[in-house]
Order: structure tokens, then C-alpha cells, then sequence
């Protein structure tokens, strides 16, 4: 958004868009301390100008004259569900827009056949659509309107590859969130945690088929 207020796997195929590392506590900052020496103070052990907090600010600047570090503060958890309250439904339905574009647009054999049988089915395609905007609402934070199959009867009989997941989360889900305005910070640690899960992928991928183990016969022993 420039598109998106500030603006993942999906209804036929899965939901979009990595959750986020433990929020980590601010540390009370350190008492400053005095030296003996009537009226010198310092707070760090360097040379002059040098300082050191590990407090709130989160700031450090050390040995050399004004050099500051910020400390970047780590992603909160479970941050997947304040994005819509974050890039609002205006946002959502944009993205959602962009990726059943390009999931139709894709080859067939990255995607599967059922978005390209979009192309040629209108009523379809809308309620793929809808279905899929009101998944990603719920996922997300949003108000769950949700009124599809669930993930394992929605994809049965689909085939879905581990490799045609991927692409769609990578080659689809991701450019829609980027070309819409979502920063790669909440791509990464908001977006992707929810269908980059492998439980959830699991839910859609038709898993491989067992391996058999070859049916050697033994040797027949030659006639004397």
C-alpha cells in the first residue's frame, strides 16, 4: 500500500504469509557512577565523551566521541495477529487480489491445475476468492468469517507437491505481500510463521507415496 494502510497457505492451495522469536524483557538501566575525584563523573570506561546503558533506550556509545548503536528490539510473538489490525481489510483484500492474479498466472506445473481452471470458471474464482480473503482475515487477526472446508478436505485429491507449496509461498504469497506495501520485517516475522508451519503444510501437501521395498526373488537353484 503504498497501496496498503501500512501494509501466506491459502483456500485451494494454502494461506499466507514467521513468528516471532520470544519478546526479550528491557533491562533496568545501569545506576550512573561517580568517581572519586571532586566534580569528574563518568558512566563508561572509555575516553572522553564515552558512555554505556544498557537501559531503556537501548542505545550504546562507546570509546569514540557521539557514536551510538541502536539495539533493535527483537519481533513480539505472535505478532501474525495484529497484521490486519496493522494493514487494515483494504489491505488484505489487496493482497489477497494479487495473489490469486499470479497463482492463476503461474505455470501449471509450479501451481497445479486448479488455478488455472480459475481462469476459465468466474464463479469460481469468486468464491476462491472470498474464501480465501476470509482465511487469511482469521489467520491473522481479523474477525473469523470463515466459512470453508478445512485445509485437508479442501486440498484432497488436489496432488499438491512439497515443491508446488513452496513456489506458491515463495514465488506468489511473497512477491503480493512485497508489491503491496508489507515490510520485510512483518513478512518474515509475521507473515510467513503461519504457512511456513509444518503441520499446517502437511494439511495440504499430498504426502509421498511409500516406497517399496523391492520383491526379490530368491535364486532358483539349477536342475543336477
Amino acid at each position: 500500500m503504498k497501496t496498503m494502510t501500512k501494509l501466506a497457505s491459502i483456500s485451494l492451495f494454502a494461506v499466507v504469509l514467521a513468528a516471532a522469536a520470544a519478546c526479550g524483557e528491557k533491562k533496568p538501566p545501569n545506576p550512573p557512577t561517580t568517581s572519586s575525584d571532586a566534580g569528574d563523573t563518568s558512566s563508561g570506561g572509555g575516553d572522553e565523551g564515552g558512555t554505556a546503558s544498557s537501559g531503556d533506550g537501548g542505545t550504546t556509545s562507546g570509546g569514540g566521541e557521539g557514536g551510538t548503536t541502536a539495539t533493535k528490539e527483537p519481533p513480539k510473538k505472535d505478532c501474525h495477529k495484529d497484521m490486519f489490525g496493522k494493514y487494515k481489510a483494504e489491505g488484505f483484500a489487496k493482497v489477497n487480489d494479487s495473489i490469486i492474479k499470479k497463482a492463476v498466472e503461474a505455470p501449471e506445473d509450479k501451481v497445479g491445475k486448479t488455478f488455472k481452471k480459475l481462469a476459465k470458471d468466474k464463479k469460481a474464482a469468486e468464491r476462491v476468492k472470498a474464501n480465501l480473503l476470509a482465511f487469511l482475515t482469521k489467520v491473522y487477526g481479523g474477525e473469523d468469517k470463515y466459512k470453508g472446508k478445512d485445509m485437508p478436505t479442501a486440498h484432497k485429491g488436489m496432488k499438491i507437491t512439497s515443491e508446488q507449496y513452496d513456489y506458491f509461498v515463495k514465488e506468489i504469497v511473497v512477491p503480493a505481500l512485497k508489491e503491496n506495501g508489507v515490510s520485510e520485517d512483518d513478512i518474515t516475522n509475521c507473515f510467513a510463521p503461519p504457512i511456513t508451519d509444518e503441520a499446517f503444510k502437511s494439511s495440504i501437501v499430498e504426502p509421498a507415496p511409500a516406497t517399496k521395498p523391492d520383491d526379490k526373488k530368491p535364486p532358483t537353484k539349477p536342475k543336477k
